[in-house]
């Protein structure tokens, strides 16, 4: 499939995995990529790991902030994404190698807004496999994409890639630290038409050591209290959507519409 996809690293003091995350980049099977690598403050060596894949491959640009957070950080990089679809990777995760590839097929065939594959948790001891349950393979409308998001540990930004279109002014919440990831798919999915989903693993998670999903308490996780809100408020919108067009006459002997270039779906749409 021709077509450019942006990749957005935010990068805070990754030293002893962004090298691995880069080269799973740079080794991709669909090679026309944008590389956004956002450098958050850090104060290890990962800037001149960066600067060495900037100085030998040209699909690479490096960005450097004072730090701000992972959410500013992506936002940055969207401001900067040129790209025809938009992946993100945290900088000590990495792909496997036909990840895009397979990702663009799987949007071409399904006419889909964006794909969502399965992933690893990788460990020291152990690499653990999430694929997606079957009964969401394939093109799915929107409702689908919800139920996998809320009912399942499928919430994350870096398992999925959107048309940059879908995404559009939509940034991440840069005052949540925890859930941020699943608001800003929750308000895409409400934009989308279509999605599809890969059974394959082709992420991997990487659990280091002093991760903030490893730490036994970290106050940032306080404003998933925040997330929650965000997706029960969603949920009540969907309801009233629901009970508006059970209350409407019956829809059932209107012609069907054609089918039109992409356009943001409204909540009542999504079901």
């Amino acid at each position: 499939m021709d077509a450019t996809v942006s990749v957005i690293v935010p990068v805070y003091n990754a030293g002893p995995h962004l090298r691995h995350c880069l080269d799973s980049i740079q080794g991709q099977t669909h090679t026309d990529l944008e590389i956004i690598v956002v450098d958050d403050g850090s104060t290890d060596d990962s800037g001149a790991i960066i600067e060495s894949f900037t100085s030998h491959d040209p699909r690479f640009t490096a960005v450097s902030q004072d730090n701000a957070g992972v959410s500013s950080a992506r936002n940055a990089g969207l401001t900067l994404a040129t790209g025809d679809y938009v992946s993100f990777i945290d900088a000590d995760d990495w792909l496997e190698p036909t990840t895009y590839e397979q990702m663009l097929r799987a949007i071409d065939r399904d006419r889909a807004d964006f794909a969502t594959c399965g992933y690893f948790v990788d460990d020291l001891a152990s690499s653990r496999t999430h694929p997606i349950p079957d009964e969401f393979l394939g093109r799915r409308d929107t409702k689908a994409g919800l139920d996998l998001l809320l009912g399942t540990p499928h919430r994350f930004a870096v398992t999925r890639l959107f048309r940059r279109e879908l995404v559009g002014s939509k940034r991440f919440r840069e005052d949540l630290h925890w859930g941020e990831d699943t608001v800003f798919v929750l308000e895409l999915i409400k934009r989308a038409q279509a999605t599809t989903f890969i059974a394959q693993p082709l992420y991997h998670y990487v659990q280091s050591e002093g991760s903030a999903t490893r730490s036994a308490f970290n106050p940032k996780r306080l404003t998933g209290l925040a997330m929650t809100d965000v997706a029960r408020q969603f949920w009540r919108n969907v309801e009233r959507a629901k009970a508006y067009r059970e209350m409407r006459p019956s829809s059932a002997l209107r012609a069907p519409k054609p089918q039109r270039p992409f356009q943001a779906a409204s909540v009542s749409t999504v079901l």
